[in-house]
């Protein structure tokens, strides 16, 4: 029912501080086991998820924000196999995570420009 942040990685640190507490902050995203997140949520670049996906899966149940990474057969492959053994649930959100829906009403006002 409440949702409690364990971290914020992004691998320029300066850019999350100032926007979020430091206790938040994960330098060394190696490390995000030790935050014990029951949700790793993926917003950073599709070579995270190729990276860190399965180590993720090990921990957390992950959404991959970048679901190009899964554009790579293999890669989406071992996800599907990893969170069906390891007992975490694997997201893949359904067309463009970000944006799309403002970008749609842009199109519809005819104030898209391209």
């Amino acid at each position: 029912d409440d949702v409690e942040l364990a971290f914020v990685w992004n691998r320029s640190v300066e850019k999350v501080q100032g926007q979020v507490a430091e206790k938040f902050i994960l330098s060394d995203l190696d490390k995000f086991a030790e935050r014990n997140p029951d949700l790793i949520v993926e917003v950073a670049h599709p070579s995270i998820t190729e990276d860190y996906g399965e180590a993720f899966l090990d921990v957390a149940d992950y959404m991959v924000g970048s679901p190009t990474a899964l554009a790579n057969q293999k890669v989406e492959t071992k996800l599907r196999e990893k969170a069906s053994m390891c007992g975490h649930a694997l997201y893949v959100p359904a067309g463009a995570f970000w944006g799309a829906q403002d970008i749609k009403k842009m199109a519809d006002r005819g104030s898209l420009k391209g």
